[in-house]
């Protein structure tokens, strides 16, 4: 099927797939984040 041109078909797939893993990368910083956030106001509410 992509037999006729692969090397352009193959270079699309690289750049999805380096599109899709710095979307997931920003998600899992700012999952991360929120849980760094989480922890600190837990530590704070813990000092009373």
């Amino acid at each position: 099927m992509f037999k006729h041109n692969p090397k352009k078909n193959k270079d699309e797939y690289v750049e999805l797939s380096q599109r899709q893993i710095k979307e997931m990368s920003d998600k899992i910083d700012g999952l991360l984040l929120d849980g760094f956030k989480w922890r600190t106001f837990l530590k704070t509410q813990n000092m009373d």
